[in-house]
């Protein structure tokens, strides 16, 4: 054979395989593209960038050392593959099908392509060089979103945890400090901690940072449980220092040292003091000598010829690939009708910055966004918002704040928001739930909305609480929220009527002092509710029922 030929085969095979490797790209874009949106608009996930990146550079540090793993190929690695597409294939789905507001997707998503990935490699190359490689194929688990219910499962305990370690250290530092609940209050300040501030994000980055640093310190296997002890033990003091820091500045200097580039630049600092304790850690326990890098003279030609020698296997691959991408366009097709409806909707929809001043007997005084309210509800990232405060023929003021969720705004900026339940918010800031009062049926859909009425003290002030909040997807049971079951279901169901599908959210509530006669207040505020509730629909806020529904 001449050279003019084997030129022409090179370039056959290396077209082959630039060929394949797109498929491969376009297939997982979507994918891919959902997890970035995750890291970037969810703080807990993003290290999630750094991962892929260390997996790499290990990779690429194994990669001479292949050959003391025997290769072959392993049918049993197809159907492992063929379940990773369809768990992608089905993250995808759920996210167009119901506008989840959590993470519910990508955590399919994500486990589908690492089963993909594992199933890919396990059928190409064998059992032998897929547990050589499992350390950086594993390592990308890191990167996997965890779900919403593990968040908030860790979430409370940890900001219980800091806020006492905090009281503690201030305590012991001469500072009259109070407690109550998760509010630190000193003699000029006080201060809260907030989700944000639970350190549930230093936790996620210093386990990725111990299980990197273990690997590149060349640790042994049983030193890899201390170091991963390390990283629990130095995130959890590197938030409770970065509160007590803040708290010491907050006091001296004002209430903007608690806030703004000057919290995050403290807590940057002290983060990156606790990641070099960790290496200080890991540098200390982990003194094995690396193996001495061999020679790999054919480099990545080896592996080009292998691939080309067992091409049956690799069409197989490629060919689940294509079904995979078939899928993705058939359900984003199926769905795009509804898209534009809902967009045709958010058209006629009324902003609600022109929402009247008066409603029946009822007149707002103030439309100014109190700055405590602004700082609680700028993480939700709504579409439209509306605050004011009401008076009546009573002179009872009422506080209204309405938040509206657009899902074609929300899934484009892939900002993960949802209505927060008063039950949440309060308890967090020290009040208790006094009274559950029975939901007024004359009030609400039950069928499409959550009405939550409830009375709220702390100390000897009292807050009676109006919320409302659309059910959304399979969220149609109103006693219960939805399970995972319930939810799946709902994908199903979606696919014939994708229209009672819908994914707008949105939340409305009414805040009051409680006074000394409290079931006069009461009163007074389901009379309110009872004129906002129609007023609100032509904003978005209400009975959402789509058209032929």
């Amino acid at each position: 054979m001449d050279r003019g030929q084997e030129w022409i085969d090179a370039r056959g095979r290396h077209g082959l395989l630039l060929a394949s490797a797109a498929l491969c790209l376009w297939t997982l874009w979507p994918f891919l593209r959902m997890l970035a949106g995750v890291y970037e608009h969810v703080p807990d996930h993003s290290h999630g960038y750094f991962v892929p990146l260390v997996s790499g550079i290990i990779l690429y540090q194994l990669w001479p050392f292949r050959h003391a793993a025997p290769v072959r190929t392993n049918a049993v690695g197809l159907p492992i593959f063929a379940l990773g597409l369809a768990g992608m294939t089905f993250g995808l789905w759920y996210e167009i099908a119901l506008y989840p507001a959590g993470t519910g997707p990508e955590v399919i998503g994500a486990a589908g392509l690492f089963l993909t990935l594992s199933g890919a490699a396990l059928a190409l190359f064998g059992t032998a060089r897929l547990r050589f490689f499992s350390f950086p194929l594993c390592f990308l688990l890191l990167a996997v979103p965890y779900p919403d219910q593990v968040s908030r499962l860790i979430t409370g305990p940890m900001r219980e945890l800091v806020t006492v370690l905090a009281e503690r250290s201030l305590q012991l530092s001469g500072y009259n400090v109070f407690r109550e609940g998760n509010l630190l209050h000193l003699a000029t300040v006080s201060l809260g901690v907030e989700d944000v501030c639970s350190g549930i994000r230093s936790l996620w980055a210093s386990l990725a940072a111990a299980f990197a640093i273990a690997w590149f310190t060349h640790c042994r296997r049983w030193k890899l449980l201390p170091m991963v002890l390390s990283g629990i033990l130095l995130a959890i003091l590197q938030n409770g220092v970065r509160i007590y820091l803040t708290a010491i500045l907050a006091h001296r200097f004002g209430e903007p040292w608690a806030e703004g580039w000057r919290h995050e630049t403290l807590g940057i600092i002290t983060l990156t003091l606790a990641l070099f304790a960790l290496l200080a850690i890991g540098l200390r326990i982990g003194r094995d000598e690396p193996s001495k890098r061999p020679d790999d003279p054919h480099g990545m030609s080896e592996s080009v010829d292998y691939l080309l020698q067992h091409r049956r296997m690799l069409f197989a691959l490629l060919g689940g690939f294509l079904l995979a991408l078939a899928g993705r366009y058939l359900v984003q097709g199926h769905y795009d009708a509804r898209d534009r409806y809902l967009g045709f909707l958010e058209e006629r929809r009324q902003p609600l910055e022109g929402f009247p001043d008066r409603i029946g007997p009822y007149r707002c005084i103030d439309r100014v966004m109190p700055e405590v309210t602004v700082k609680q509800t700028t993480s939700l990232h709504f579409t439209d918002a509306f605050y004011g405060t009401f008076v009546g023929p009573e002179r009872i003021p009422f506080e209204v704040l309405v938040m509206y969720w657009d899902p074609l705004q929300i899934r484009h900026k892939r900002q993960w928001v949802y209505p927060h339940s008063p039950d949440v918010c309060f308890p967090s800031s020290g009040w208790e739930v006094a009274q559950k009062y029975p939901a007024d049926p004359a009030l609400f859909d039950v069928d499409r909305e959550w009405l939550l009425t409830r009375l709220y003290r702390k100390s000897d002030a009292g807050r009676i609480i109006y919320y409302w909040n659309n059910k959304t997807f399979a969220q149609r049971h109103p006693h219960r929220k939805p399970s995972y079951r319930d939810r799946f279901a709902g994908v199903f169901k979606s696919w014939k009527q994708p229209r009672d599908f819908m994914g707008v959210q949105y939340s409305i509530a009414i805040y009051t002092d409680a006074g000394a006669r409290e079931e006069m207040t009461r009163a007074a505020v389901r009379d309110f509710a009872r004129e906002l509730k129609p007023a609100l629909v032509p904003y978005g806020p209400g009975h959402f029922r789509p058209e032929g529904s």
